[in-house]
Order: C-alpha cells, then structure tokens, then sequence
C-alpha cells in the first residue's frame, strides 16, 4: 500500500500537484492514526470513518474511476467506540481482492447501525465472496478476528454473507 500510494503520488505531482499534495496529507494522517492506534484499545468510530474515507481516496488515485464507493453510517454510531483500523480492514480486504483484481473494479458500501443492542459495521462489495475458512489467522482479517474476541468475547463476530450479487462482510461488536 504504502509504496503503491508514493508511486501514485509521483505520477500526480507534474500533472495534478494540488492533488498529490491532498494525498500525502491523506496519507499522513493514515500514518499517523495507525502508529497512535497501537497505543488505544478502541477509538471513536467517526475518527475510523474519516481514516476510511482517506484511505479510499488515496486509493482512489491508484484505481481512479475503477473505484466507487460511498457511506451510511448513522450519525448516533459517530461516538461509538470501535477497533482501530477494523473497518479499514474490511475496505482493504475489497480493494486487494475486488477492486485490484478486476477490469471493471467494483462498488464498496461502507455502513454502520445499531442491531439489537449491538452495533454492526458492515463492509459490501459486489465481489465474487469468500469464506471465513478461508481466512488465514496470520493475515489482516485473521488478526481482526482475534482481537475482536480479545476485546469482547464471543460478543464480538466477524460474519461473511451474500445477499444477491454483494458479499456483506460486517463486525458485530456491544455498543459500549
């Protein structure tokens, strides 16, 4: 990713330098958000949003118009304490194995609402899908997994459905 993004910032500097400029400060503040997550449990769900919708632009200048996405997040979740990079997680599980992987790129639906007490993040695509056996415990979903469990016990999922043509990939997790 990160190599990825200087070369796309390198390619937009002669003919785009405004939004070159915009993509490293997008890119900085992803940085910077990371290296500060490591040092918190959980974070404010608008602040995950806002780094989501960075990181989306950053690959936006990669992917350009092969990338679309859009967000329906309820505005009573913005105070909600989440996993930090959790929901980047997802994103970047679409962009990896969706978007990079296809001519005509694909749609990702970022959404967030409380269920039955609980809230639910949820990450769509209009991918192929996948299984959670699939997933390897050492690569970015596994770890998610994992501290999902260390941070709330069997309270906390990761689930993979279909539902027509779209993979819903969603955390389920208490709401304080």
């Amino acid at each position: 990713f990160l190599f990825n993004t200087l070369n796309s910032i390198a390619a937009l500097i002669p003919s785009d330098p405004k939004r070159a400029e915009d993509t490293v400060g997008k890119l900085a503040s992803l940085l910077r958000f990371s290296l500060n997550a490591n040092h918190s449990g959980l974070v404010q769900l608008a602040q995950e949003v806002k780094i989501v919708g960075d990181y989306l632009e950053i690959e936006r200048t990669r992917f350009g118009a092969r990338l679309r996405y859009d967000f329906d997040v309820a505005e009573g979740l913005k105070g909600v304490r989440v996993p930090p990079l959790a929901l980047q997680c997802l994103v970047e599980n679409c962009i990896k194995h969706v978007v990079a992987q296809r001519a005509e790129g694909a749609t990702i639906h970022v959404a967030g609402w409380r269920e039955d007490g609980q809230v639910r993040l949820a990450v769509m695509d209009d991918g192929p899908g996948f299984s959670l056996d699939a997933i390897a415990p050492e690569h970015g979903l596994g770890n998610l997994v994992a501290r999902l469990e260390l941070l709330f016990g069997e309270r906390g999922q990761l689930e993979v459905t279909r539902k027509g043509d779209t993979t819903v990939v969603s955390l389920l997790f208490p709401s304080e």
